[in-house]
């Protein structure tokens, strides 16, 4: 259930996307996606290592596109909002918010237990119970 001040911030959404200022928010939000993801690319090392550095850098690996994307979206919303509306950019947030944390669970997860069916269905209920803990905390 969508409600308080996410639904707002859809309303509000579906208002920009009737202007050509969302262009602005399209082209900065591939922008930071884009950056993070070549970020990701050209930081990922392979885990060659044993043990703890093995799961640590691992774990690195993973985090680093959304948290890299998280960092540039919440700085260019920043800059952005001086000329334009950032709706876009605020809904990211949280997305990108339980990206990383989802990715980091599922990690955890994975290297905690040996691969099975229920894992799968388990790294789903994860992110649905990420995205809902997020979408209520920003309605506060």
């Amino acid at each position: 259930m969508i409600s308080g001040q996410f639904s707002n911030q859809l309303f509000e959404l579906w208002g920009d996307l009737q202007q050509p200022d969302i262009y602005w928010q399209v082209a900065v939000l591939l922008g930071c996606l884009s950056i993070a993801g070549f970020a990701g690319h050209r930081l990922h090392r392979p885990s060659l290592d044993a043990g703890t550095w093995r799961i640590g850098r691992g774990s690195l690996n993973r985090l680093i596109f959304p948290l890299v994307a998280l960092g540039l979206v919440l700085l260019s919303r920043l800059i952005l909002k001086q000329w334009h509306h950032t709706n876009l950019l605020s809904i990211a947030v949280p997305l990108l918010i339980s990206f990383a944390v989802i990715r980091a669970v599922v990690y955890a997860l994975r290297q905690a237990f040996a691969p099975s069916g229920w894992l799968a269905t388990f790294e789903r209920l994860v992110a649905l119970v990420a995205w809902m803990r997020i979408s209520r905390q920003r309605d506060r």
